[in-house]
């Protein structure tokens, strides 16, 4: 009892600020824990599970917080966070606790979702972005197979809904990011037909989720799913102009790869139009339109029957805009 007594003053210590930082006061709970672990296991154990996720998070933020990070010093970090987010999910399924199982589940997903970051940032350093990198790519699938543990662990939706939407919107985050650096950086020596499919794929894996999302209420996946479907509408825009010019057939607009690329193009854009719209968007609307109109005019085989839609489009951009 006198142990439990004093690993409880310990936390209220901690939590007023009284120690110099909060991992020396996070240590010191966790060795106090550990003592008292000995006496009152089934008390300790989630007690314990509570303080490893805290010093893993700690490092985490560490890291996410310094903007010019040494490599050997963010790795060192890194380390320490996933051992120690391994030891609260440990204790924490010892306990059968649920909820702070996915939860752990999603931060080793965004251990690995950093960790895939800093190997891009300290290969290309400050100079321009490049190709995804083999090791970068090789961390987003790890945060991928942990952000699915998470929800495996919560079994449907309707278990921890905050949670559950919280940690799927991590996992779009994912299939997007990865897709936008293939799409957006791709080596010129890669097959271009093979980078196409695989973008695509993530785009429409990180949709599915955001979409649904959407449709359950979470509104902070609402600009990603617009987002997702202007890149989907650019790149399929970008394959039908080139496709058009390499071909040496003057009514190449008719031909049935022509018309599917324009058709999924336009879709798109209409619906990251219907997303944009909401409140706080403005910029990500304006240049949709402005590319949405670029496809109109370049799709049609009569110049002047794209007129009235551009028109259309036009005239929803904010007034300010139309005045100049």
């Amino acid at each position: 009892n006198l142990i439990l007594q004093q690993t409880k003053a310990v936390v209220s210590t901690q939590s007023t600020g009284q120690y110099d930082t909060r991992e020396t006061g996070l240590l010191l709970c966790l060795d106090m824990y550990l003592e008292a672990s000995k006496y009152e296991q089934e008390w300790s154990v989630r007690k314990l599970g509570f303080v490893y996720n805290e010093l893993a998070s700690y490092n985490l933020n560490l890291i996410t917080l310094e903007e010019a990070i040494q490599k050997d010093v963010a790795k060192k970090l890194l380390k320490q966070s996933f051992e120690h987010y391994k030891s609260a999910l440990n204790h924490f399924q010892t306990c059968s606790d649920v909820h702070n199982i996915a939860l752990v589940f999603s931060n080793l997903g965004k251990v690995m979702r950093i960790s895939g970051q800093l190997q891009a940032q300290f290969y290309y350093g400050s100079g321009e972005r490049g190709e995804l990198l083999y090791e970068e790519k090789e961390f987003y699938k790890e945060a991928i197979n942990y952000y699915n543990s998470a929800l495996d662990t919560l079994r449907k939706p309707s278990v921890q809904k905050d949670i559950w939407c919280a940690v799927s919107n991590e996992l779009s985050g994912v299939y997007f990011t990865m897709a936008t650096v293939m799409q957006d950086c791709s080596a010129s020596s890669s097959d271009k037909e093979e980078v196409v499919r695989e973008v695509t794929n993530l785009y429409n894996k990180s949709l599915r989720i955001s979409e649904g999302l959407v449709r359950e209420g979470f509104t902070p996946a609402t600009g990603r799913t617009g987002g997702t479907h202007h890149k989907l509408a650019s790149l399929y825009h970008a394959q039908a102009r080139e496709s058009c010019h390499n071909s040496r057939d003057a009514t190449c607009h008719s031909t049935r790869k022509l018309k599917r690329l324009f058709n999924l193009s336009d879709t798109n854009y209409q619906k990251a139009i219907s997303y944009f719209k909401e409140t706080g968007f403005e910029m990500e609307y304006i240049q949709v339109v402005m590319e949405y109109v670029g496809l109109l005019q370049y799709s049609s085989p009569n110049p002047s029957s794209s007129l009235l839609p551009c028109f259309t489009l036009l005239t929803k951009l904010p007034p300010y805009l139309r005045s100049v």
